[in-house]
């Protein structure tokens, strides 16, 4: 398998690519298009997370312990005493981060439902819900984010699959064919869970009036400044 500085810096160039392009196409504009190459930088390092020693499972269960506790924060503050949001802050933390993590690597093993193309779909979908409804962007901005995501996923998967050939010696490894699949069947049930997941949210991902027209080559300008919905309601 590629290493994580091979993951993070092809998943760079390529987010990249893609950003600037859409700049270039004045598509969006030049801050969102670094926003974008980020997303697709995040994306590229995803499959990883269920490998119980890599940075980015690390870094996205830290990140999500300090967002849990910035909500008991938000959610406690002025209403309890200091004392109780302090502990209530804590408590959010320790839930997320020891707790949520230790469940999900018993449930999940490095290579399987992870590392499949329906597991970048599942990713993709997800990032643009969370674009589109939590976050209030609009439905073009949360397309693009979820489309970044799963693009950077993909990278991931085709290098890995890449390092499963051994091209001096024109052979595969042991490893081949587990990097990039349709979906895992050792797994069956984290597939399934993923399947559903991914129809029943097609019901509420947002219009996509905005890529048909910039798949058209239509003008479309997206920029930060029109990040956000006006009325940050589905539509």
């Amino acid at each position: 398998m590629a290493s994580f500085t091979v993951h993070s810096g092809v998943a760079a160039i390529v987010s990249g690519l893609a950003a600037s392009a859409l700049v270039a196409v004045k598509a969006v504009d030049i801050q969102l298009g670094l926003l974008l190459w980020a997303l697709g930088l995040f994306g590229g390092l995803l499959p990883d997370i269920d490998s119980d020693t890599s940075k980015p499972v690390n870094w996205l269960f830290n990140a999500l312990g300090v967002g849990a506790s910035t909500l008991a924060l938000v959610w406690t503050y002025p209403l309890w005493p200091l004392w109780g949001v302090w502990l209530a802050m804590a408590a959010a933390f320790l839930l997320v981060r020891p707790l949520v993590m230790t469940a999900f690597f018993r449930l999940t093993v490095h290579r399987g439902v992870f590392h499949s193309l329906l597991a970048a779909v599942f990713c993709g979908f997800t990032a643009t819900l969370v674009c589109f409804h939590p976050l209030g962007l609009t439905a073009l901005t949360s397309w693009l984010a979820g489309a970044f995501v799963c693009g950077g996923f993909i990278v991931h998967l085709l290098l890995d699959e890449l390092y499963s050939v051994d091209f001096n010696g024109l052979s595969l490894k042991a490893s081949f064919g587990t990097a990039i699949k349709p979906l895992s069947l050792k797994n069956w049930p984290g597939s399934l869970a993923m399947i559903v997941l991914c129809a029943g949210s097609w019901q509420w991902m947002p219009d996509t009036q905005g890529v048909q027209r910039l798949a058209g080559n239509l003008p479309v300008v997206t920029s930060m400044k029109s990040l956000f919905r006006d009325d940050h309601s589905s539509p």
